[in-house]
């Protein structure tokens, strides 16, 4: 199927770089500047279905445009003979993008993840005295720190949103150290040598490259 929508030429364009499908495992999802291009790419995924047997579920499928919409009336796109549901957001592989292509419940989600992921840990010393300084840093490097950025390497970020970010990673490390929401969190981090959410990103990205 991935080969068959190589092969169409609807999708976008950069440069010379064309692409109209991303895929990973049984998710897949199809990109076009065009609704009737749109419509041709999933067309062409459903003919495959059909061939081989595989359903779609609709319940599971939705679309999306992203950015100022050309024209007035909503557009409406099928798969078989079922309109898809349109939306606001997004989830690709775990990255919300919003229809005006933001990340702002992106960031939320992740930040409610992090907090889940480093306060259930708590029976296992992760507050108030608890373990020590140096284990609880490493909890964060290890744990905290990757599930609030998750995704950070391909999201471009506003300065607000890396200035909250980083508050959020001051605020809970605070909280597990037992010091006061009140108290500066910079010579903190930098005594724990916890970096800020600006180097983390900029790590991860150099190594993908």
């Amino acid at each position: 199927m991935l080969l068959s929508l190589k092969k169409e030429s609807h999708g976008i364009r950069i440069d010379d770089f064309h692409i109209n499908s991303v895929a990973y495992a049984d998710d897949v999802n199809l990109i076009c500047s065009t609704v009737t291009g749109l419509q041709k790419l999933i067309n062409v995924c459903t003919s495959f279905a059909k061939m081989w047997r595989i359903k779609f579920g609709i319940k599971k499928s939705k679309f999306i445009t992203i950015g100022k919409p050309l024209l007035k009336e909503t557009p409406t796109v099928y798969l078989n003979e079922t309109e898809m549901p349109m939306c606001d957001d997004i989830d690709i592989l775990g990255i919300n993008i919003d229809k005006n292509g933001g990340y702002s419940q992106h960031i939320e989600n992740r930040v409610k993840a992090c907090r889940r992921s480093i306060f259930s840990l708590a029976p296992i010393g992760m507050c108030y005295p608890g373990l020590s300084t140096d284990v609880k840093g490493h909890l964060w490097k290890s744990i905290g720190a990757p599930t609030l950025l998750y995704g950070a390497d391909s999201i471009n970020f506003k300065k607000s949103q890396l200035s909250h970010l980083n508050s959020i990673q001051g605020c809970i490390v605070k909280k597990v150290c037992g010091f006061s929401k009140r108290s500066h969190h910079s010579p903190l981090l930098k005594a724990m040598k916890i970096p800020n959410i600006e180097s983390r990103i900029e790590k991860s990205t150099a190594s993908l490259l």
